[in-house]
């Protein structure tokens, strides 16, 4: 009877001794789904026959219009395409996460790990996540639309609006200045 514990013990100790736990791999990991949230929220205003309200000024002039259920693919297209999955950005992108206690949110946050390719748009995005009920909150992304262009969404769900900014880098004088911003509000 001890013979068989004895070498059952042996082996469980030169399994362990002969395991180098440096070599490993760390599993990849699972990027939020945003392209797919996204396009879920847009869904859900299409299903409920919302007629949101889409206010913009661009170069001081301001003007408004109400989007039809088949206008709300194209008004956030520029944001759920391409698609953001782990799949294709693991290697570029890394996690952050965090409980931000000045947002009140579970907070995960993409960044670059290092340069970011030229093919891919994407420069970051956060995801808000409220700690007690495990909803999304808010959406942050930032798409670069060319070499001094880019891009901003902030996609608030509790308050059902989302804002929209382009913003222009002006690298002779070192700043940058809003050319257009659009709201759109789908709880009014």
């Amino acid at each position: 009877m001890k013979t068989p514990i004895f070498i059952l013990a042996s082996i469980v100790i030169c399994m362990a001794c002969g395991h180098d736990s440096s070599k490993e791999k760390k599993a990849p990991v699972a990027f939020f789904p945003v392209t797919g949230y996204l396009k879920g929220q847009i869904n859900e205003m299409k299903k409920v026959q919302s007629t949101p309200l889409k206010k913009w000024t661009i170069d001081n002039i301001s003007d408004s219009t109400f989007l039809k259920p088949e206008q709300l693919d194209a008004a956030f297209s520029e944001f759920t395409a391409p698609v953001i999955d782990s799949l294709h950005y693991a290697s570029i992108f890394e996690e952050n996460n965090f409980l931000d206690e000045t947002q009140n949110a579970v907070t995960l946050i993409y960044e670059p790990i290092g340069e970011i390719p030229n093919n891919i748009p994407w420069l970051k995005w956060t995801i808000y996540i409220s700690p007690t009920t495990n909803q999304v909150t808010k959406v942050y992304m930032v798409k670069k639309v060319n070499n001094q262009q880019t891009k901003q969404l902030t996609w608030k769900v509790k308050e059902k609006n989302c804002l929209i900014r382009s913003i222009v880098e002006d690298p002779s004088k070192d700043t940058s200045f809003i050319t257009n911003e659009t709201t759109i509000n789908w709880n009014y």
